[in-house]
């Protein structure tokens, strides 16, 4: 994963097989902010499948998965993942669970109103 030009913060998928010297790109429909909370978090998972979840500041869960596994040219905006709690949203993180599996975590932030 890469981040393209510092003026086009366009965020590019980066790919090669580690027998070649030849790279594969797939820019996603997805400007990257500056700001430290705009991290990425991706996984493959294990049938393949590639996750990827980021740029998001108190904002819309930003979703992008694969059709295919391991192809970065199917990647594709998805408007949910789960459905539930992705309104405003921070910190998304892809992990591997105890038994390898591909876990998220989204930390739930509610806004506090009065004292």
């Amino acid at each position: 994963m890469w981040r393209s030009t510092i003026h086009s913060h366009q965020l590019t998928l980066v790919y090669r097989e580690l027998h070649t010297l030849i790279w594969d790109t797939r820019k996603l429909d997805l400007k990257v902010g500056w700001d430290s909370h705009n991290y990425i978090s991706m996984i493959v998972d294990d049938d393949g499948y590639i996750h990827l979840v980021g740029n998001m500041h108190s904002s819309h869960l930003k979703y992008f998965g694969s059709s295919i596994p391991f192809d970065i040219h199917s990647m594709q905006a998805l408007d949910t993942m789960t459905g539930k709690d992705e309104d405003v949203t921070t910190y998304p993180e892809f992990m591997r669970g105890p038994s390898q599996g591909t876990n998220f975590s989204l930390p739930l932030w509610k806004k506090r109103i009065g004292i």
